[in-house]
Formats: C-alpha cells, structure tokens, sequence
C-alpha cells in the first residue's frame, strides 16, 4: 500500500535531521574559532580576504593560514616608504607583539612604548663576515613593540640620503645585495655573507665586489640605494644591461655577466663612456641606483666619460 515505505522515508528523515542537529551542534565551537580567525587576520586585508573566501568553511584551516600569515600568532609589521625620492626613510608599523630588524643607528625615531636591543644576528662569526666582507654593521638593531602593549612604529633611514625599495621575499626567492644596500628586515628574513659566484670578471669588473649580502627566508626587506631606486622584472629570456656601480640587488637565480658595453667594437664602448657594463637574463627582478656612491665613482672602469669624480660639498 506504499505506507511502509513512507514510514521508512519519514524515519530516515528523522535520522538525517538528527544528524544535522548534531553536526551543528559540533560545529559551534570551531565557528567561534572561525570568527576568532578571521578578526585575527582582518588587520591584512588582501591575505586576509583570501583567506576568508578560501577557508570560510573550514576553521582549522583559516587558524592555520592565519598563523602563518603572523609570526606567533599576532599581527605582522606594516612597512611604508614615506618621501620615495633622494631623501626617502621607511615607517614600519609595529603591532603588539611584532618585530622588525634593522642596521645599527638607522633608527631617526620610535613611538613610545618601542623598545631597541642589539644583536649579534647568525653568532660572532656571521657578524665579523657581515662587517669586514659586505660593509654592514657587525651588531643588528632589533626593534619590538611589547605583546601586552600598545601598538606602536619606527621611522628608519640609511646613513646615506637615497631612495628605498620594499622587496617581498618569499621562501625559495632569494636575492642577492651590493655593499651598503640592506636597511632592515622582518625578522623572519636571514642575512648571510657569502662569496660572488660566476667569472672572475663579474668580482673583478662588475663593481659588486668579491662578497655579496643574500637575503633569505619570507618577510619584507627595505633597501637603500644613491638616489632613485627603479625596478625592473625581466622575463624569462628577455637581457638588460646595467651601468656597474648601479647595481643595488637582484635575484639569486638570475646570471649575468660582465662584457663590453658596445657589441659592436671596444672603440664604441670606450668612446661612449660606458665602458663595461652587466648583462642580465631573465627571468628574475633587478633594483638599480640612479646614481653611484662617490667611492663607486672614483673606482669606476674609467666609465665617467672623461668627466672625472665631483668632489662631495662640504657640510655647513
């Protein structure tokens, strides 16, 4: 008569809505995590609205991509180049609980409740190759905003008046840094000392020296360069050639080498004034200085195109 099969249909919808009312009942508490997360990672809006569209329905998973979105569970350091022309400094934002790294006395100001610590980032002997080898300081300058105070920020300027770039450093997307380029870091960032790779050429002529700065690791890096800093991303193949001594920081995975600024004779490269220049092949990114250190200048390959080093103006 079709009434046993109704029963039936009535009991397992019975079943299905008691099994609804349990899940729903299970789900309340990751949803009260789920809403906990997503205040957490609000303060990042780009990261913070992938991750909520991507994890909404899954609590554990925005918990976790919060996490690593910020060290120790907190809001990362917000960094802001402020005047980004010859005279440019970096304002980093600092959350409670945050922390960036920067080189010793390039701190012009904090907010109050900012506290200042030296480091001896990688041990002693990292410290000695940062200092006598790339031209760094051989202690760090850690700058943190206390976890149960308030939030708080740094404005931070190189030694040198110049232009600053912010770089993203992911996992994997190492880049390598000239002599005097690093300014500062997060502290999820890694600074090692190590030997130029490549021709004999590239150490002896192409104006970066023998050692180079690799920053490693995820996290931003503020660099600083002698007068505007330009950008450029070079695709897969695609070459450009750089004036040495312009050169501030490029991708690790990217070769170049050192030749002739004319293809065509040494004549033309001489006479333009060029006289050496690098040659870089993509894919990977490159930061140039608009103009050279005066050091850079009198130890130039004869590339000032007869016009010889301007003395520097003495200070008032």
């Amino acid at each position: 008569c079709g009434c046993a099969p109704r029963r039936g249909r009535r009991a397992h919808l019975g079943v299905q809505q008691t099994h609804v009312a349990g899940a729903l009942f299970a789900l309340r508490r990751p949803a009260q995590r789920l809403r906990a997360a997503a205040a957490q990672v609000s303060q990042s809006k780009p990261r913070a609205a992938c991750a909520s569209v991507r994890h909404r329905r899954d609590s554990q998973r925005l918990l976790s991509c919060a996490e690593a979105m910020s060290p120790a569970g907190g809001a990362a350091p917000q960094w802001a180049v402020v005047d980004a022309a010859s005279f440019a400094t970096v304002r980093v934002a600092l959350p409670p609980g945050s922390a960036v790294r920067c080189e010793a006395d390039a701190a012009v100001t904090l907010s109050h409740g900012v506290e200042v610590e030296g480091e001896l980032q990688g041990g002693v002997l990292a410290g000695l190759a940062r200092s006598l080898l790339t031209s760094e300081s051989f202690f760090t300058t850690k700058v943190s905003a206390a976890a149960g105070g308030p939030a708080g920020d740094a404005l931070l300027a190189p030694q040198d008046p110049g232009g600053i770039a912010l770089h993203r450093l992911a996992p994997g997307g190492d880049l390598l840094l000239t002599s005097g380029a690093y300014l500062a870091a997060d502290v999820g960032v890694e600074l090692v000392s190590e030997v130029q790779g490549g021709s004999v050429g590239n150490v002896l002529l192409s104006g970066t020296g023998l050692f180079l700065l690799r920053a490693r690791g995820q996290g931003t890096v503020a660099l600083a360069a002698h007068g505007a800093v330009h950008s450029f991303d070079l695709k897969p193949g695609e070459r450009r050639a750089v004036d040495n001594g312009h050169l501030v920081a490029w991708s690790a995975a990217m070769p170049y080498t050192t030749g002739l600024a004319s293809r065509r004779s040494l004549f033309h490269s001489v006479a333009s004034g060029e006289g050496l220049m690098c040659h870089f092949t993509g894919p990977g990114r490159l930061y140039l200085q608009s103009h050279k250190p005066p050091d850079l200048q009198a130890a130039s390959s004869g590339n000032d195109g007869g016009r010889g080093v301007r003395p520097r103006r003495s200070r008032p």
